[in-house]
């Protein structure tokens, strides 16, 4: 770009300002607890767009351009932040520790034990995409599969975990009905 064009590209981009924070302000819903970073997600987009502003294309649409960089950045939050609302949580000394009840240690054990029954493709997609935080495509490529038959895998893995985990409600729950039946004939008998 020569500076001529750098300077008629800036000059496009700085009037697109006004419309670009609206656009954000349309993307995050106000309920949302960043619904206030609408300007911080426009002027990160700015700069994106300065910083590539090589890769535009003359002669196309800039403000679609810029819109895109600006639902790709919020997109990009959102992915980030609930990994890191999670790890705040986990780091934090002074939140109770929702893991200390023995209900939650049985059901992360029964849950594991659950996993274990899965066959090793699925065991290795599952922990893929819920521990490392890959993607299905980063897990295709991986796998040299195409992206469906990783998806398909998923499905097929959380079907089997979903059949397993009713399982054992349904045992569960008939070991409560005997015990409440076994309180019934002995209340009854000593009547």
């Amino acid at each position: 770009m020569t500076h001529d064009q750098e300077l008629q590209f800036g000059k496009s981009l700085t009037a697109l300002l006004p419309s670009t924070k609206g656009y954000a302000r349309t993307l995050l819903s106000p309920a949302q607890h960043y619904h206030s970073l609408y300007e911080d997600f426009a002027q990160q987009a700015m700069l994106k767009a300065w910083e590539h502003r090589d890769q535009f294309v003359p002669g196309t649409n800039l403000k679609a351009w810029l819109f895109t960089i600006l639902r790709n950045t919020i997109v990009s939050h959102h992915r980030r932040y609930w990994r890191e609302l999670v790890t705040d949580k986990a780091a934090d000394p002074q939140m109770a520790d929702e893991t200390a009840s023995p209900e939650s240690a049985v059901s992360a054990r029964e849950s594991l034990n659950r996993l274990d029954l899965l066959t090793k493709e699925h065991q290795e997609v599952l922990t893929d995409l819920g521990w490392h935080g890959l993607s299905y495509r980063q897990l295709a490529k991986r796998h040299s599969v195409p992206a469906g038959t990783i998806k398909s895998r998923v499905a097929r893995a959380r079907d089997v975990l979903a059949e397993l985990a009713g399982r054992d409600e349904l045992r569960y729950g008939r070991r409560i009905a005997k015990r409440m039946a076994a309180i019934d004939v002995s209340v009854a008998a000593a009547r």
